[in-house]
């Protein structure tokens, strides 16, 4: 989700985060929440783009990563993202706030392996530029 392109619709995304998480759902024998968060997220994706881009540049005909927006940009846009993500899952998952204290934890937690996935692979990609073996 993090990574389709931003000239796609809104419709689009929507439609597609809410498949990959269906099927996330499928796998991991969830009802549902995946789907939910995952579509969330994707509605948020905008919003949180725009939180910390300058006001004079466009990025809507670029493809989010490390290249495109330089490094401190994409830290922040992935980390938040993330943090929503983690946040509405785990939620969802324990539907109360009565155990707060481990509920952060587990945010929190997640946040960081996520972030860290997430950088990771988008180190290894390549961009268009770069010749391939």
């Amino acid at each position: 989700i993090i990574r389709l392109p931003l000239s796609l619709s809104v419709n689009w995304t929507l439609t597609l985060a809410f498949i990959l998480g269906l099927v996330i759902d499928i796998f991991s024998n969830t009802p549902g929440m995946n789907a939910l968060a995952c579509t969330i997220v994707a509605f948020l994706r905008k919003p949180i783009l725009n939180l910390y881009t300058p006001r004079g540049e466009d990025y809507s005909e670029s493809e989010p990563s490390i290249r495109n927006f330089g490094m401190s940009l994409f830290v922040r846009y992935v980390l938040t993202f993330s943090l929503c993500f983690c946040t509405l899952l785990f939620v969802i998952e324990s539907f109360s706030f009565f155990d707060i204290g481990r509920l952060i934890v587990r945010v929190l937690a997640s946040t960081i392996l996520t972030f860290l996935v997430i950088l990771g692979m988008d180190s290894l990609t390549k961009s268009g530029r770069e010749k391939r073996l």
